[in-house]
C-alpha cells in the first residue's frame, strides 16, 4: 500500500500548499522587511514632497515619514486596534482602506504559516517514507547483485542510463505560480495603471475608498505608485528565486 505522501491527492495538496507559501511569503516581504520602505524614502525623494497637514503644505522630515508609515503598517499588521498616520490627516474612507488592507495582510500571513505547515507535514511523511523503505531497497539491491552476470552487464564504454522520474510538486507549484506571473508581468510591463487599477478592483469589489484625495488623506502622497510598483518587483524577483530553487531541487530529485 502506497503511502499517503505518495497518492495523487497528496500531490496537489502539496502543489496547491508549495504555490501558496511561495506567494504569500513573496507578498509579505515589502510588508514585513521595513527597511524596503526607508530605502525607498530616499529612492523617491519623497522628504521632497510637500503634504497638507494641518490645512497647510510642507515638507516632512525623513522621521516623520517613517512614523507616518511604521504606524500604518502596524495598524495592517494587527499591531494597533486603531488606525493613524504620525502627524498626517486622514478621513474616515481612507482609514477604512486600510482597514480593508488589514484584512488581506492578515490573510496572507494566515496562508504563509497554514501551507509551511502543511509543507513541513509533507516533507515529515516524505522522510519517513524514504527512511522506511531504504532498508527493503538495500535488501532489493543486494538480490540483484548476487544474480548480476557478464550477459545482464552493460557493454564497455557504455554510459548508464540517467534515471528521469516524473516530475513532483516542486516542479508544478512553482510552474503554476510562474504561468499566471508572467501573463502579470507582461500585462503591468505594457500598463501598469490597468493592473493596478485591476487589482483594487478584484480584491476591493465594489469600493471606492482606495482612491486617495492628497488634500484629505495625505499618506497617498508617501506610497506613491513608483513605491508600488517597486513593491510588485521584488514580490516577482523573490517568486522567481523560489521558484528557481524548488525546480533544480526537483531536477536534483528525478535524477536519483
Amino acid at each position: 500500500m502506497k503511502l499517503k505522501s505518495q497518492s495523487r491527492l497528496w500531490a496537489v495538496v502539496m502543489t496547491l500548499a508549495l504555490a501558496a507559501f511561495i506567494l504569500s511569503f513573496s507578498i509579505g516581504l515589502p510588508i514585513w522587511i521595513r527597511a524596503f520602505y526607508a530605502w525607498q524614502v530616499d529612492v523617491l525623494k519623497l522628504t521632497e514632497v510637500k503634504v497638507t497637514v494641518d490645512g497647510v503644505k510642507r515638507l516632512l522630515t525623513r522621521e516623520e515619514i517613517l512614523t507616518a508609515y511604521n504606524e500604518v503598517l502596524d495598524f495592517c499588521l494587527g499591531k494597533s486596534d486603531s488606525f493613524s498616520a504620525g502627524i498626517l490627516n486622514f478621513s474616515e474612507e481612507g482609514a477604512s482602506h486600510f482597514a480593508d488592507c488589514r484584512g488581506l495582510f492578515l490573510l496572507d500571513i494566515w496562508v504563509c504559516v497554514i501551507s509551511a505547515a502543511v509543507l513541513a507535514v509533507g516533507g515529515g511523511l516524505a522522510w519517513r517514507e524514504k527512511k522506511m523503505s531504504s532498508s527493503a531497497e538495500a535488501v532489493a539491491q543486494s538480490g540483484k547483485a548476487a544474480a548480476y552476470s557478464e550477459e545482464t552487464a552493460p557493454n564497455v564504454g557504455e554510459s548508464a542510463p540517467r534515471k528521469t522520474g516524473r516530475h513532483t510538486f516542486l516542479f508544478w507549484g512553482p510552474m503554476l505560480l510562474l504561468i499566471v506571473f508572467t501573463i502579470l508581468g507582461v500585462w503591468g510591463a505594457l500598463d501598469f495603471d490597468g493592473l493596478f487599477t485591476g487589482f483594487h478592483q478584484v480584491f476591493f469589489p465594489g469600493k471606492t475608498n482606495w482612491l486617495f484625495d492628497p488634500a484629505t488623506d495625505p499618506i497617498i502622497c508617501l506610497m506613491p505608485q513608483e513605491f508600488f510598483m517597486n513593491c510588485a518587483i521584488l514580490i516577482a524577483g523573490a517568486i522567481v528565486a523560489l521558484s528557481a530553487c524548488c525546480l533544480v531541487a526537483d531536477h536534483r530529485a528525478r535524477r536519483k
